[in-house]
């Protein structure tokens, strides 16, 4: 069941109404989307693996940076 579907116009959100909000977001994913990620993570894996990079040992930072050099590339 949606939580949202059981709050009235005039209801505002606790933080703890939020939090639950976001953790059915979390539970109600996508099954196309997730394979659409999936799918995204496996290239990033390749490209990184391309250029002796390894994406599991990559932290976060540098993950993203990764990212955001594939996107600038000319």
């Amino acid at each position: 069941m949606n939580v949202l579907t059981n709050l009235r116009a005039d209801q505002e959100l606790t933080p703890e109404g939020k939090r639950k909000v976001g953790a059915a977001d979390v539970v109600q994913s996508d099954p196309k989307q997730d394979a659409l990620m999936g799918s995204a993570e496996e290239q990033l894996r390749k490209l990184c693996a391309d250029r002796g990079l390894d994406w599991e040992a990559m932290i976060e930072t540098d993950r993203l940076n990764f990212v955001d050099d594939l996107i600038h590339e000319v």
